[in-house]
């Protein structure tokens, strides 16, 4: 799964890109190392794209939302971006990736347009969702404005924590309740 956030940070709008793309099942191969790669975004389009590349694969055949919300502005990142190519163009029914990528890849990648913000590109805050190849296919979730929910084992580790904070808690109150005696 392929996780993007988008957030207003300060006075900048900034995309983040984690996770990987772990299957291609029932998509179209469009394009196959094409020269080029900038991070951009238009609301209307659903198109938002974080890293950087000197070029990109696109498969089409995506299924989910058409736009992000109504703006129709086109901007490429003016803060910078590091990281590998990676996005997204609901209108076009597309996933970009870096033109060398290797299915299962983590990819790690960020992009920042400064001055900017979710308000001012008309991104409408919420969770979409894309998915392709059905029950063997894959999916990629961008949380605009609104904090990711965390994996289950995320929850998983920290009910370890507590259950090992409440085993040392309790021992050390019946240790001081029998030195008391």
């Amino acid at each position: 799964m392929l996780i993007f956030s988008l957030q207003d940070v300060g006075s900048d709008l900034v995309l983040t890109a984690t996770g990987s793309v772990n299957s291609i099942t029932g998509l179209n191969v469009a394009l196959i190392n094409q020269p080029g790669g900038n991070s951009n975004m238009n609301a209307s389009a659903g198109l938002f794209v974080a890293g950087t590349g000197t070029s990109f694969n696109q498969y089409n055949n995506l299924s989910g939302p058409l736009s992000i919300g109504s703006g129709g502005g086109f901007g490429i990142a003016t803060g910078g971006s590091s990281g590998p190519f990676a996005g997204i163009n609901g209108s076009g029914g597309s996933l970009y990736t870096e033109g060398n990528y290797v299915l299962g890849t983590p990819i790690n990648s960020t992009s920042f347009w400064t001055g900017a913000s979710l308000a001012s590109y008309g991104i409408t805050p919420g969770v979409y969702t894309w998915t392709w190849g059905g029950g063997s296919g894959d999916s990629a979730v961008l949380y605009a404005g609104v904090t990711p929910i965390p994996e289950p084992t995320t929850y998983i580790a920290l009910a370890g924590f507590v259950g090992l904070w409440l085993f040392v808690w309790h021992r050390r109150w019946v240790k001081a309740h029998q030195s008391a005696e």
